[in-house]
Formats: structure tokens, C-alpha cells, sequence
């Protein structure tokens, strides 16, 4: 998706977070949400690449702008859940990355 627009990068940003809080398909990443004390209406998805095998690997960005980096199994279980300090790291996995900071922060 490199030179990927940023108008573009921004509605794959929003159609994502409206799948993570609207679509089914979606619940595990909810509950997960849930598990580790976030609230849904204050994390965007700024990224979601699912494996072949099954597996998920994704980001959610929150309102502060704090990354979270999430690896997810075919079993359902959460193998990776963690802070990510330097978004800059992101960027080869996730295009929108910044693009989901921008948007996750604009009303702080």
C-alpha cells in the first residue's frame, strides 16, 4: 500500500475502526479491548494484516496516541499484547499508522 494516498489511508483507518466496533467478525478484538481495560470508543484500529495460517496481527491507536501492537493465533488466543514507544517502527507493517495517530488525537 505504499503511496497509498492519505485521504485513502485515512477511510481504510475509519472503515476499520467501524468494522472493530460494529461487525461480528470483530468481537474477539472487542473483548480483548475489554480485557485489558480500554474502552472501545477511544481506540481507532490503525491496522489489521491477517495471516494465511489463520493468525491476526494488528494496531490499535487510542485518543492519548498510545500504539498498541496485537498478535492474535488461530486459536483465538492473544499472543502479543504491548505498548509500542516509537510509531516509526510500525510503518513497514502498517501505512496508515500516522494517519491513525492524526485521527485518534484531532480532539484531545
Amino acid at each position: 500500500m505504499s503511496g497509498t494516498s492519505s485521504e485513502a489511508l485515512k477511510r481504510d483507518v475509519e472503515e476499520m475502526t467501524e468494522l472493530l466496533r460494529t461487525d461480528d467478525a470483530f468481537a474477539d478484538l472487542r473483548a480483548a479491548l475489554t480485557a485489558h481495560h480500554m474502552r472501545l470508543d477511544e481506540c481507532l484500529l490503525g491496522g489489521l494484516i491477517d495471516g494465511e495460517d489463520g493468525s491476526s496481527y494488528g494496531v490499535f491507536v487510542c485518543r492519548d496516541g498510545v500504539c498498541i501492537v496485537f498478535e492474535k493465533v488461530r486459536s483465538g488466543e492473544f499472543i502479543r499484547w504491548e505498548r509500542v514507544e516509537d510509531p516509526d517502527s510500525l510503518t513497514s507493517a502498517f501505512d496508515a499508522i500516522y494517519v491513525a495517530i492524526a485521527l485518534a488525537t484531532a480532539d484531545r
